[in-house]
């Protein structure tokens, strides 16, 4: 085993956070859902420039409007008909004035078991944008998905 708990694995990617995200991590009942929802909010806004893993996570802040704790949040919110939850919040990056995005975030569940959370993130947004968000998601083992692509 490389680590001996949950917040020494958390804490090798301290430096991939600006210290306000961060501390949402480390103070947060789960520590290790709190890091996979905001490493998957860095990688949903990084991957919406299309510049995925080249941009530096720390040079930028993200901040959801009235969240503090977003993996409790998004357990309390969310139900069972895979709608997902809709949250407002901004992109800041060093110096620069923040910009309005929107993080779209649903649960994945395979035989009603929660197997983690997708984030998918839209912006800058002005006004609503939950006209334009929709997702159509299916559990597939990986036999079934090389089944798939052999069919194309």
């Amino acid at each position: 085993r490389l680590y001996k708990n949950e917040k020494e694995f958390v804490d090798v990617f301290q430096s991939s956070f600006p210290e306000s995200e961060w501390h949402s991590i480390v103070k947060a009942k789960s520590i290790l859902h709190e890091f996979y929802l905001q490493w998957a909010i860095k990688e949903a806004y990084t991957k919406a420039l299309g510049l995925g893993m080249s941009m530096d996570f720390k040079s930028f802040t993200t901040k959801l409007d009235d969240v503090e704790n977003l993996w409790e949040y998004v357990l309390a919110n969310a139900d069972d008909t895979g709608k997902g939850i809709i949250l407002s919040g901004s992109v800041c990056h060093r110096s620069k004035p923040a910009e309005p995005w929107t993080f779209f975030f649903l649960l994945l569940r395979s035989n009603s078991e929660l197997r983690g959370c997708a984030c998918v993130c839209v912006g800058p947004s002005e006004g609503s944008t939950e006209d334009r968000l929709t997702a159509d998601v299916n559990w597939i083992e990986v036999e079934g998905l090389l089944e798939w692509h052999d069919k194309r």
